[in-house]
């Protein structure tokens, strides 16, 4: 019986034409679905935690160029996850820059101008004339630090930390380009560098730089070790003295931040602590707990309020929507903080407070594959669930952690 490759073959002979476009488009459906095939399998794999599994699956994915983009991310992930830091941060798809070509010299404009995507800033070139610094030699003058992410203020957080390592090979004057809410912040933690809204107009600056780097590109830059990590863990954001908050003394329990979960939906399926399974917990422990969570969750303070009454909670003491620097003063006046991965475990960390972090499965890149320590963060301790979707058996590290976790004020 003739196969099905050599029955193309054949028609091919008869009708050269024709067999070859039937045996490309034969060729397009066996790997499209090979590829599709791969990365169902790898996906699979990945929620699971079965990472070496996962990563051979995505390795496979070779052909469809969505499919390929959204496989070396993954990848990516679990190189680092895993300690291997060459990679840099993730190649996240559309993060990935190319400078456009321009004349050497362009025509210089104060008229003002904005970068449309923060991602993709070739205005930065375009209408500012400037290069991109890849690390070689010394910066010339001023550097555009562009923290080039979109909604993301635990990424422009975690990025933050290897500014100070930047310092420190690279002496020279910086310009810090971050989200908005972050400025009063990052301009306290950097006094020594210019801090600007990234959305705003750039023309004041135009005529000033050269040279331009990405904060994402600056993991591969500046660190290759777990030694170039151990010279940032201790390094912390400053708050502003005008958004301190002082501290009450007279307080005999425990002040605990407390965040369940993210808003990023499709995180936030594996990432978020069911609420009920957390009440359990939280009323076991003499603590005041201040809700620290961003969004609307009303509802599941109530549920925590009914199915924990003893537990004191307090849901007016923290403002996480407001600005960061005074949300960061806030925090500064409590003991401790306990959060999923989300923005506040970033901030809480990058603050140098003693902090819990609860890890779902699969984690994400940035922590390291196994135990407590977080590479990024000195102050941070990770707990993780011992499986994919088991909150109990995390909540339960929980309880035990938090009887030693902090102690209660004098």
């Amino acid at each position: 019986m003739m196969s099905r490759s050599n029955a193309i073959a054949v028609r091919g002979q008869k009708n050269p034409g024709s067999g070859s476009l039937v045996a490309a488009l034969w060729r397009c459906v066996v790997f499209g679905k090979s590829d599709r095939f791969h990365w169902f399998l790898a996906e699979r794999a990945f929620l699971a935690g079965r990472l070496d599994v996962a990563q051979w699956r995505y390795r496979r994915v070779r052909r469809d160029a969505i499919l390929t983009g959204k496989a070396r991310l993954m990848d990516d992930w679990i190189r680092f996850h895993n300690g291997d830091y060459s990679t840099g941060w993730p190649r996240y798809p559309g993060a990935a820059f190319v400078p456009p070509l321009v004349p050497a010299t362009p025509p210089v404009t104060m008229q003002p101008f904005l970068v449309a995507d923060p991602r993709q800033p070739v205005e930065l070139v375009t209408h500012a004339g400037m290069r991109q610094w890849e690390g070689a030699e010394s910066p010339v003058g001023p550097l555009v630090v562009w923290f080039n992410f979109k909604d993301s203020l635990g990424g422009e957080i975690l990025a933050s930390r290897l500014v100070q390592l930047l310092q420190k090979r690279h002496q020279g004057p910086l310009i810090l380009a971050v989200a908005a809410r972050l400025v009063p912040l990052v301009q306290a933690t950097f006094p020594d560098c210019r801090v600007i809204d990234k959305a705003g107009d750039l023309a004041p600056f135009v005529n000033e730089c050269h040279q331009f780097v990405l904060a994402r590109d600056l993991l591969g830059l500046l660190v290759a070790s777990d030694a170039d990590f151990a010279a940032l863990a201790d390094a912390r954001l400053l708050v502003p003295a005008s958004a301190t908050q002082p501290k009450r003394s007279s307080c005999r329990q425990p002040r605990i931040a407390l965040s369940w979960k993210t808003t990023n939906d499709r995180q936030g399926v594996y990432r978020n602590v069911p609420v009920d399974q957390l009440a359990a917990v939280i009323a076991g422990h003499d603590v005041e707990w201040h809700i620290a969570q961003h969004g609307d969750v009303a509802s599941d303070v109530a549920t925590l309020r009914r199915l924990a009454p003893q537990a004191s909670i307090f849901d007016d003491t923290l403002h996480p929507l407001g600005d960061m620097a005074t949300f960061a003063g806030e925090l500064a006046a409590l003991d401790a903080v306990v959060t999923v991965d989300n923005t506040l475990l970033h901030l809480a960390g990058g603050l140098g407070l003693p902090t819990l972090g609860l890890l779902s499965v699969p984690a994400y890149w940035a922590w390291p594959a196994a135990g407590m320590g977080s590479r990024w963060y000195a102050s941070v301790r990770l707990l993780r669930q011992p499986r994919a979707g088991d909150w109990r058996g995390l909540l339960s590290s929980f309880d035990r952690e938090l009887k030693t976790f902090v102690s209660t004020p004098e």
